[in-house]
């Protein structure tokens, strides 16, 4: 169990690392949910946004304090970590793990000279929680990409991106028309879109929110 949370770990990390073993081409069983209706505020700004068809088109507003930015994402930075909810969710757990690395793959194929705070990185996050919402709902799909985000503590405008871009995978899995699509079309299409956030917003600090914290 304790080697397969660190690959889950692995998988999720923003640092470009091998993944070890080979990932299924398909993964089957997935099933088509809706957005749930029970977690946190954020599930009610991805139904508004599903109702007009505009995920990713309100962006983080630049600038704002962090707790505001949280706020807006509706993101607790104190919140539980990947580990404890991954063995709180033990029968979830190897999916999300295997969504994790097929979306890191993805990732390099399509967008190798991109993977940090670039356009591949903005792709791996939309993927990975456009598939696990797919899977599992959108409330499992915040709850898995935050508790990375507890985890990993990355400089301020690293962690808004990949937040915000978690948010929009979310989001655009919501739509009933996306669910007959390939999952990697989805997320390509939204960043021509620009739909996802590709590069960092240099409003705000880059200071590594540890410090800031005083951890």
């Amino acid at each position: 169990m304790q080697a397969g949370l660190k690959r889950l770990s692995m998988a999720l990390d923003d640092v470009d690392e091998d993944i070890d073993g080979d990932v299924p081409e398909e993964i089957t069983d997935v099933e088509e949910r809706a957005l749930d209706d029970d977690h946190d505020g954020i599930e009610h700004i991805e139904r508004r946004t599903i109702q007009y068809g505009s995920c990713g088109s309100t962006k983080l507003p630049p600038g704002m304090r962090e707790d505001s930015a949280y706020r807006w994402l509706s993101f607790n930075k104190r919140g539980i970590g990947e580990k404890a909810l991954a063995l709180k969710h033990l029968f979830k757990a190897p999916t999300i793990l295997l969504y994790a690395e097929r979306s890191k793959r993805d990732a390099r194929k399509y967008y190798s000279n991109s993977l940090h705070n670039g356009v591949g990185d903005a792709f791996r996050h939309a993927l990975f929680s456009y598939r696990v919402t797919k899977k599992y709902g959108s409330s499992i799909a915040k709850q898995f990409g935050d508790a990375h985000e507890v985890s990993h503590v990355n400089p301020l405008n690293e962690r808004l991106m990949d937040l915000y871009n978690n948010q929009v995978g979310r989001c655009l899995a919501g739509i009933r028309g996306n669910r007959s699509k390939d999952d990697v079309s989805v997320i390509k299409a939204a960043i021509s879109a620009g739909r996802l956030q590709t590069s960092l917003d240099r409003s705000y600090p880059g200071t590594p929110a540890c410090c800031q914290y005083g951890k």
